[in-house]
């Protein structure tokens, strides 16, 4: 049976008051507000004959640069020189290049490098079988033009390589800074030989 308050008449399942009265001392009364004792904590003063072994603050390091940011450095510097070898390539002598997925002519510094499979999956971010040049209201506003873009890739390439790049995709493929690195290596010194005004 359940008990009942010992400041009122409601019903307790834990303690001996309710949730009205649960803060009560024991004789019934409000318990007494703490008082301010008016105790601050003294800042920390450097001391060059301290025995503690912390750095001033001039000798710390301001901003701590994560691994995570480095490895996103490398990979935007290996998507800038891939990028701008792929749509390259695609481009005419006269630096004209087709979007990939309506056809109209625009210049290669205008256009962006699609992916067919997002470049969010590793695995087939660096492929050139992936990309091709897209203008940027058929990659950025309509999301790449998916279906169209695997028709025009399936002709240019075939079934089978298409086929075998999608099953890809799924493969979990972790790539460090030097992985970028080798990226970026490859695609800047492969870029003079496809260079276009």
């Amino acid at each position: 049976m359940p008990k009942t308050c010992k400041s009122c008449t409601n019903f307790v399942f834990g303690g001996g008051y309710c949730i009205n009265h649960q803060y009560l001392r024991e004789d019934g009364k409000a318990p007494k507000p703490l008082k301010d004792t008016g105790f601050k904590p003294k800042a920390y003063e450097w001391k060059s004959n301290s025995t503690f072994k912390v750095k001033p603050p001039s000798e710390t390091p301001k901003k701590v640069v994560s691994k995570k940011e480095k490895n996103e450095d490398y990979m935007e510097k290996a998507d800038q020189v891939f990028s701008q070898y792929i749509r390259q390539l695609h481009s005419d002598s006269n630096g004209m290049v087709k979007c990939f997925t309506c056809s109209k002519t625009f210049h290669w510094k205008e256009v962006d490098n699609g992916h067919y499979i997002t470049r969010s999956n590793r695995p087939t971010r660096y492929s050139e079988d992936n990309c091709r040049p897209q203008c940027q209201l058929c990659n950025r506003i309509f999301y790449g033009k998916e279906d169209l873009f695997r028709i025009n890739l399936v002709k240019e390439i075939g079934e089978g390589r298409v086929t075998e790049m999608e099953e890809s995709q799924n493969r979990v493929h972790k790539m460090s800074r030097m992985d970028y690195f080798e990226i970026y290596q490859k695609y800047r010194d492969l870029l003079p030989s496809v260079k276009k005004p």
